[in-house]
């Protein structure tokens, strides 16, 4: 939790999954642009410690949520972290709840 805290990143934490959050200014795409890669640059910080401590960091999932009128305005197939590309997908599992 100090890693994502020292990035100013959102987050969620649960039992066994930590749940990262990036918004997007719709009016104003371009004022939200630094959060990509201080997203980026956390997931990397995380992974490197994960490692460190020899946990699993294989279970990544993106996903991408917009209301109808906004899905044209955005365009992420995937986030390159280091060497690893996290694809967004078309439904993800949150707690129980399948969402997609």
């Amino acid at each position: 939790m100090d890693i994502i805290k020292s990035h100013d990143i959102e987050y969620h934490l649960y039992a066994d999954d930590t749940q990262l959050y990036l918004s997007v200014d719709r009016i104003n795409p371009s004022a939200s642009s630094d959060r990509k890669p201080k997203m980026k640059r956390c997931i990397v910080e995380i992974e490197t410690w994960m490692n460190t401590n020899k946990l699993n960091g294989d279970k990544r999932e993106l996903i991408i949520l917009s209301s109808p009128f906004n899905c044209q305005h955005i365009n992420v197939e995937h986030i390159q972290v280091g060497t690893t590309a996290i694809s967004s997908a078309l439904c993800v599992c949150n707690v129980g709840v399948v969402y997609g």
